[in-house]
Formats: C-alpha cells, sequence, structure tokens
C-alpha cells in the first residue's frame, strides 16, 4: 500500500506499537508526531502511517532551519483503514469550563513546503480541515490524494494564497458541519486583484463532494482545473444557496467531465468569469437536478443548471464562459441564466427544458454561438422587469485565524 521505499529511507508509525520504536518497519513509532519529528532530524521523507486509530494534527512549514518539509511524504494504509482524528484545543475559562479550539487535521504552509504529498487516509472532523496556505507548493505543487474527509467543520479543504499551488487528486469530501455561515466542501482563494498574476492552477480530479452547505467547491480570483469531479446535495444555507460549483471574483478555470447534479440552487454559479484575458471552459459536463432555493428579498425560488453574472454592473467586465458537450436539464427555474455576462453556447449541448425556462438573458448578457453567430438553442430575453431575482453573488471567505 505504502509502494516503494524511497532512495532516502522511510519511517514507520503504528498506534499499536509499543512506545520507545526507531521507526524502523519492526520496531515503529507509536505517534504521527514521533514520525514527522524523526523525519526533520534525519532528512527522511517518508512518514508510512499503519492501519488504526489517530489523533494529531499533522502541521508542516517552514520552521526548521535547513529543511522546510519540502517533498515530505505522509501516507496512510487507504481510506477508511488509517484514521486520523482532529486534536481539540482546551482553553480555560476565567468564569470555569473551556474554550474549545478544533484544529486542523493537515495543516502545510509557507514557501519550504514544496512537493508535499499527503494520501491515503481518513480525516475526520477538523476545523477547515485540509488547509494549504502561505505560498505552499509555489516550486511544486502540493499533493493530496486518496483521502476521505468526514464532517468537517467550516470548510473540508482550503487552498489559500496567491503564490499557493495544489493538487487535489481522488478526494471524497462528505457532510460537512456549518460555523458561522459556512459548510464549504472545497474552497480555493488565492485573495488576487486584477493585476496579479496566479503562478499555476490549482487542479481537482477524480473526486467528489456530497453534503456541503452553501458551497460544494468554491474557487475565488484564482486559476483552476477541474476534471471528473462530482458535486451533489450541497444544502441550502437558512434557505438560501445551495449551490454546487460556484466560480467568482475574476476566476479563471477549465472544466472537463464535471456533475453537478441535486444541490439547491445553481449547478454551477460564475460571478465575473476569467482572469489575464482567459475566460472558463465548460466540456462534457453535467448540470442539472436543482431543487431550488429562496432568492433573498424577492420571493423567488431559484434553480439553474448554469448561472453567468456580472454582478448586474453593467461596467463590469468579464471574459467569456463557453458552454459545449453539456447536459442540462431538470432545473426548476432555468437551465441557463445569463445576468450581464457572456456565454457562449457551443455544439453537443442538450438542455431538457424542464424548468420554466431553457436558455435565458437579462441585464444586457449575451448568449451566442461560436464566433459570435446565433445560438443553436432558443433564448428568452427580460427586459429589466421582468428579469429573474439572483442571490448574493459572492460569497467571501474568513481570515485564517487560528
Amino acid at each position: 500500500m505504502w509502494g516503494e521505499i524511497p532512495a532516502g529511507g522511510r519511517l514507520f508509525v503504528d498506534a499499536a506499537a509499543s512506545p520507545g520504536g526507531d521507526g524502523s518497519i519492526t520496531a515503529p513509532f507509536d505517534t504521527i508526531a514521533g514520525g514527522v519529528t524523526a523525519a526533520r532530524s534525519t532528512r527522511i521523507r517518508s512518514v508510512a502511517i499503519a492501519a488504526g486509530q489517530y489523533e494529531h494534527r499533522i502541521r508542516l512549514d517552514d520552521s526548521v532551519p535547513g529543511w522546510g518539509d519540502a517533498g515530505l511524504e505522509i501516507t496512510g494504509c487507504g481510506q477508511g483503514v488509517t484514521t486520523i482524528s482532529a486534536v481539540v484545543e482546551r482553553e480555560p475559562l476565567p468564569e470555569g469550563g473551556w474554550l474549545e479550539f478544533v484544529q486542523p487535521v493537515v495543516d502545510i504552509t509557507g514557501v519550504g513546503t514544496d512537493g508535499v504529498l499527503i494520501r491515503d487516509f481518513t480525516a475526520v472532523g477538523g476545523r477547515r480541515a485540509v488547509t494549504v496556505r502561505g505560498g505552499a507548493g509555489l516550486a511544486d505543487p502540493v499533493v493530496i490524494q486518496r483521502l476521505t474527509l468526514e464532517e468537517s467543520i467550516r470548510i473540508g479543504i482550503l487552498i489559500d494564497g496567491l503564490q499557493t499551488v495544489a493538487n487535489l487528486s481522488e478526494v471524497h469530501v462528505a457532510g460537512m458541519v456549518e460555523e458561522d455561515g459556512l459548510g464549504h466542501g472545497i474552497a480555493i482563494q488565492t485573495g488576487a486583484w486584477v493585476t496579479d498574476t496566479v503562478p499555476a492552477p490549482t487542479t481537482v480530479s477524480s473526486s467528489l463532494v456530497e453534503g456541503a452547505v452553501g458551497v460544494g467547491i468554491l474557487a475565488e480570483g484564482g486559476w483552476n482545473t477541474l476534471t471528473d469531479v462530482t458535486v451533489t446535495g450541497t444544502l441550502a444555507l437558512e434557505g438560501e444557496l445551495g449551490r454546487g460549483i460556484q466560480l467568482q471574483s475574476r476566476t479563471r478555470a477549465d472544466l472537463l467531465r464535471v456533475t453537478s447534479t441535486g444541490n439547491r440552487d445553481a449547478a454551477l454559479f460564475v460571478h465575473l468569469a476569467g482572469r489575464e484575458g482567459v475566460g472558463i471552459s465548460i466540456v462534457d459536463s453535467v448540470l442539472g437536478d436543482t431543487a431550488g432555493s429562496d432568492v433573498a428579498d424577492t420571493g423567488e425560488t431559484a434553480g439553474e443548471g448554469l448561472s453567468v453574472s456580472n454582478g448586474g454592473d453593467p461596467v463590469a467586465t468579464s471574459e467569456l464562459v463557453t458552454l459545449s458537450g453539456t447536459t442540462l436539464s431538470g432545473n426548476l427555474r432555468a437551465d441557463v441564466l445569463v445576468d450581464g455576462g457572456a456565454l457562449e453556447i457551443g455544439p453537443g449541448n442538450s438542455f431538457g427544458a424542464d424548468g420554466q425556462f431553457g436558455v435565458v438573458v437579462q441585464a444586457n448578457g449575451v448568449a451566442q454561438g461560436p464566433g459570435g453567430g446565433p445560438p443553436d438553442v432558443g433564448v428568452t430575453e427580460l427586459s429589466d422587469a421582468d428579469s429573474l431575482g439572483l442571490i448574493g453573488d459572492a460569497i467571501q471567505l474568513d481570515g485564517l485565524g487560528e
């Protein structure tokens, strides 16, 4: 399961081992902390964790001079076989009792943590359960592979920072716990302004997000690719939202074979599309079966397969969103809603027309065919008086205070 032992060697951890081991396969450490500490002192860059139950915060950073945790591999024996639960720190209150701080299960930060590989275990609990931040992965992306996240609080996986780059593959985020209005499965945020350059894409592939609250996958102000990703069962938050995927604030992205179904609000919501002259491409995907959620201050119920918006600002510019080979059906209100943005409807799409509208355009939005010609599907244009309400365009994530 752990694969070939790297040339530099490997250290072993087993919860069932006796204390005082040396990290060898015959005398493993009995804690993950023992394995990581020994990796830093010996410069061995692989820590293998046996089957069993563990409680630990895996915190990798650039605080050790000459080390930086770069290239460190931490691997379990498989999802559901090795299980790591979040650490809960407690601080006494003056009036008695305790204030609890639930820590991430994995926390990777700093430019010295390039090429870190985390794989093959289940993480239980954790506030922002897997966090990658502070420029980690700039020179060599951090890789999160074959992880299951259960009962994560606030955010399952958070990728944060302009210079932070990560590749997520075969990740399963299930059953989020909402906190202060957040319960997102995966959140990728750069904090980048329009003039900032994003160094490389953060990728998500062969992954599943189910049971998030508010938004399943949120990408903000960056460069992302989603391939063979499924988002389903995103719940509304106080009656609103429940979006499968939301790409906002100048995000460029390529979506290939993405399935977003069974969510409350839009299967895919795009706000101010594109970055550095590049828009958003949606290919061979499925966007449908949105059950509907409330629209703030309108009394309407939203439920779109694809919603493209510039936030209702007539001077706000955004790049082109292109749609091809994609199935849109079972959506409560419209298969496609273009609200001030621009959408190119390419070949091979299928529209179910199950809801109130097939393709609807409002607020000077544009729905065109390839090269600017007419699309091969009927478009309903609404006046301002008849326009559909939109749920608040952007969801801003909070800071990263511990």
